[in-house]
């Protein structure tokens, strides 16, 4: 799972704000940060790749549609990561207070 959640040229992991995964017409990801960084020619953009083609032509970055499927993976991966702790935060407060309550 590791191909969709990061991208494939600068090899980060994707993110909703600065590194927003972009779908290439070969279907590889690549963040938003590196489509920005693409070489600019006249009338649109050269992407490299490592497909078989090895580079992309787009008239505008806009053109390379959002991959939703890694951002709500990215989100879920979020959420239990945040859920996971708080359940750990949960559980040390608890035996704190069992702690707490055998001093007394």
């Amino acid at each position: 799972m590791e191909s969709v959640l990061n991208c494939q040229s600068c090899k980060f992991t994707f993110d909703s704000i600065n590194r927003v995964p972009r779908i290439l017409p070969c279907n590889k990801q690549i963040c938003s940060q590196c489509a920005e960084n693409s070489k600019q020619i006249l009338g649109g953009y050269i992407i490299e790749c490592e497909c078989k083609l090895r580079q992309h032509n787009v008239d505008k970055l806009d053109d390379l549609l959002i991959s939703q499927i890694s951002l709500a993976y990215l989100t879920t991966t979020n959420n239990n990561q945040e859920l996971e702790q708080n359940i750990n935060l949960k559980e040390q407060i608890e035996k704190y207070k069992l702690e707490q309550e055998k001093e007394f």
